[in-house]
């Protein structure tokens, strides 16, 4: 995911975003005069991994020529690469159902097999059968004999813009197996933290950037603490006790139940 920013014109209005689909509500009529990739079409190859802002909008000044982001009517979208190359979009109604399993960082994975048969109807020609199983630490969707990656893509950063979508949580596994945000306190010992998800955000960011070493250190009653965003783990350099680390989008209001 990018770090590049820019500021879009405020008078634009995101409730207005889909009224430009006319009669056809996938918005396929908008999609004959574009070459733009958008999220329901079978391929989904970009140059740049996010989804355009101004899409949700339909007011992308790229629409006709080639937007280099994926456009689509969500913040987020998921992907499978058949060839570890060529991405392919996934159904809505199932990008939907990974997404709020996703957010939930007590999910390791989704079972695919218990998704409803209707939500993987249009990716059936690639997976075969419904009995895959999706890691989402690894993103590897794996059945008995093979695997596929994947891959999700939020919007891309707006000045001004604050999206579920594109803000990460950071949580650690306490003492009694709960993920608890950094920043707040744990059921059983009250560990805490002087850090938060936006501090941790802004290291891993720069960590991705390859500007900075794979670690951070934060320190809370005394104590010094190692986040490793390689191994994903949390370590207090004293007692040498380790913590589990997750990182997770911020669920929109809207998918919560």
């Amino acid at each position: 995911m990018s770090g590049y920013e820019y500021k879009i014109d405020e008078s634009l209005d995101e409730s207005k975003g889909n009224q430009n689909y006319g009669a056809n509500s996938s918005g396929q009529n908008y999609k004959n005069r574009s070459k733009s990739i958008w999220s329901w079409d079978e391929q989904g190859n970009v140059k740049v991994g996010e989804i355009c802002y101004n899409s949700i909008l339909n007011k992308c000044s790229y629409e006709a020529e080639g937007c280099s982001r994926l456009h689509s009517d969500l913040h987020f979208h998921w992907q499978i690469s058949k060839h570890d190359s060529e991405w392919i979009n996934l159904p809505k109604p199932l990008v939907i159902e990974l997404e709020v399993a996703y957010c939930d960082p007590n999910n390791d994975g989704i079972d695919l097999s218990k998704v409803e048969i209707k939500k993987l109807s249009e990716i059936s020609d690639i997976l075969g059968t419904p009995s895959w199983k999706l890691n989402f630490d690894t993103f590897l969707l794996k059945s008995e004999k093979k695997s596929i990656h994947s891959r999700r893509l939020c919007t891309e950063k707006i000045v001004g813009k604050k999206l579920p979508s594109n803000k990460y949580i950071w949580y650690f596994l306490d003492a009694k197996k709960r993920w608890i945000e950094y920043g707040k306190y744990d059921s059983q010992t009250h560990f805490g933290s002087e850090t938060n998800s936006e501090h941790i955000e802004f290291e891993f960011k720069k960590y991705l950037c390859n500007n900075r070493k794979n670690t951070m250190l934060f320190q809370y009653q005394m104590m010094t603490y190692r986040i490793d965003f390689d191994s994903m783990d949390q370590t207090n350099l004293k007692s040498q006790v380790k913590r589990k680390a997750r990182r997770r989008p911020e669920l929109d209001v809207k998918y919560k139940y």
